[in-house]
């Protein structure tokens, strides 16, 4: 085997297998002659690739293999041997799951690009087609020919939000990642939201009736969440490059000029939204959002232990609560807890982080968690007079969204907050049953 062919073999292998120190040292002296197995030059190899790239973030295979052709101490070690080791790579290896990963269920074998589409049910160019890793979508001009319809929706704190509607065989495809791969993948379990069988309550009750409650929300949640990150995701599950890639593809869009300048929101979320990221309103976004934030939770987990406190995080809010800390103890929280997020690829918005005290309405998620779990005052008045006014003057009248289903959109508002608070729940039932009965 010659110099050029062993390199070129090493950084394939390394490419397609698991970016884990330690599975990547078994990878490799797996593909080795038996009597290279208990060299110390893979292990001294392998440490130095993960001393120089990020044990986090998987370099290209064209990294790997600049890095090996330069790596002077690979030169020596190969020059000692007698004759330049066979590599033997076995694809087959790389259809199981990331060895830290407790998987629920068996996920499908896909080796090949071509397994991915008979997966999927379609043709491999159909497949391709719909993946777009080469961002067609963006310079698409014609409503029709794209993959997403786009819509502008008001945020009740001010600006606007794109959500993303991914059109029928797109989401096809999504749901079935969905529920034959992403569904089988444990979250950390500071991520709240999107779990099935967790409520709102379920989210917030551990930080009901703390000395201090400390909410932070972060910036452009899924268009922060770029492709890499979901590549990631799928490369851990065992999937190699190239289906992983695709798969990345099918559950990540960029968003075109045409629809960004139909807004008045600023240049930096058009920024975001030109970059492929996870679309708000695919069927696969909520899942792989928190995927793609384990290693955040784990690490603010482990920061709020450092200071005695609880962390969970509900999609882009994350809490914290626990004893009475001083000024300057939140202030370094905080700073921390930004370090954190920003070295994970997110930001923060700064004129939201709110510090609130026992003694003083401790809210969050639009519940009030002071002694109990409670909804808002102000939420509970807006929908009480909005059924009082219902009754008086029509339905219709107070259906300033055009809501296609708005009796029914006004039983959830009711049955929530029935959910939180019974005594306040009966009051509105009572005006929901004198709307429904005129």
């Amino acid at each position: 085997m010659t110099y050029r062919a062993f390199l070129r073999s090493l950084a394939f292998i390394l490419d397609q297998g698991f970016w884990h120190e330690e599975a990547a040292l078994e990878q490799v002296l797996d593909a080795l002659p038996t009597r290279q197995r208990q060299a110390k030059w893979p292990r001294r190899l392998i440490g130095r690739i993960f001393t120089t790239f990020s044990r986090y973030t998987r370099p290209s295979f064209g990294e790997l293999s600049r890095f090996l052709r330069g790596d002077k101490d690979l030169q020596a070690d190969l020059k000692r041997l007698t004759a330049i080791p066979l590599i033997v790579w076995r694809p087959g290896d790389q259809t199981r799951p990331h060895p830290v990963l407790r998987i629920s269920g068996d996920l499908p074998i896909l080796k090949s690009v071509r397994d991915l589409a008979s997966f999927l049910r379609m043709p491999v160019n159909s497949l391709q087609a719909l993946a777009d890793v080469h961002s067609r979508e963006v310079r698409t001009l014609d409503a029709r020919h794209r993959h997403y319809n786009y819509r502008w929706i008001q945020k009740r704190s001010g600006g606007q939000r794109l959500i993303e509607i991914p059109k029928e065989r797109l989401k096809h495809a999504q749901s079935q990642l969905l529920e034959c791969i992403l569904r089988h993948v444990p979250v950390h379990e500071a991520a709240r939201a999107y779990r099935r069988g967790l409520s709102l309550r379920d989210a917030v009750e551990q930080h009901v009736g703390q000395r201090i409650l400390l909410r932070i929300d972060l910036q452009d949640f899924f268009p922060s969440i770029g492709v890499g990150k979901v590549r990631q995701i799928f490369r851990h599950l065992g999937y190699p490059s190239a289906v992983a890639m695709q798969m990345a593809g099918l559950c990540t869009n960029v968003v075109p000029q045409a629809v960004l300048e139909t807004t008045s929101s600023n240049h930096r979320l058009s920024h975001v939204y030109q970059l492929p990221h996870l679309p708000q309103g695919a069927p696969t976004s909520a899942v792989l959002s928190n995927l793609a934030s384990y290693r955040m939770d784990a690490r603010l987990t482990g920061l709020a232990a450092y200071w005695s406190m609880q962390y969970t995080r509900y999609a882009d809010d994350l809490l914290f609560s626990g004893d009475s800390l001083s000024a300057a103890q939140v202030s370094r929280l905080r700073t921390q807890i930004l370090a954190v997020a920003s070295d994970e690829g997110f930001r923060i918005r700064r004129h939201k982080t709110k510090v609130m005290r026992a003694g003083r309405q401790q809210s969050a998620l639009g519940l009030t968690l002071n002694s109990q779990t409670n909804t808002m005052r102000r939420d509970f008045d807006n929908l009480r007079a909005l059924l009082n006014n219902a009754i008086r003057h029509g339905l219709e009248s107070q259906n300033r969204d055009n809501h296609p289903k708005f009796l029914e959109h006004l039983a959830g508002r009711v049955a929530y907050h029935r959910s939180m608070n019974p005594k306040r729940g009966a009051r509105l039932d009572r005006l929901l049953s004198l709307l429904i009965n005129e």
